[in-house]
């Protein structure tokens, strides 16, 4: 589940990014907690070092998944992982998986996340 370090970086970005109402690249959180912890993750290991302990951790609080604003540059939507830990088959229609994304970042513009990291992310 990655280091609670880079954790603890890409949680201000990606708190800023909801509250933007806006969407991120798997790259640009890599290049951010690259930059801050003098690390060298990729767009592909970003997800399991930075970003899988938020995700499961407001899953664990019942809170919409923070990840949610950060998306594939390519395709556009977060990459299978997203989609599996919300309940959704990452091989289902790309219109289905499309409905559940929208309808999680929205809770997630929506909601009131810390500044700071949680002390237990």
């Amino acid at each position: 589940m990655g280091t609670p370090e880079y954790n603890r970086a890409a949680w201000p970005l990606l708190v800023e990014t909801a509250r933007a109402g806006d969407t991120i690249t798997y790259q640009k959180v890599a290049d951010v907690v690259n930059q801050l912890c003098h690390a060298r993750l990729s767009a592909h290991l970003v997800g399991p070092n930075a970003l899988d302990r938020i995700e499961a951790w407001c899953l664990r609080q019942g809170i919409p998944d923070l990840t949610a604003v950060v998306v594939a540059k390519e395709a556009g939507i977060p990459g299978a992982d997203f989609f599996r830990q919300n309940g959704v088959d990452p091989s289902a229609p790309q219109g289905r998986r499309h409905h559940r994304w929208s309808q999680i970042r929205k809770q997630v513009w929506e909601h009131a996340y810390g500044d700071e990291p949680p002390p237990d992310l």
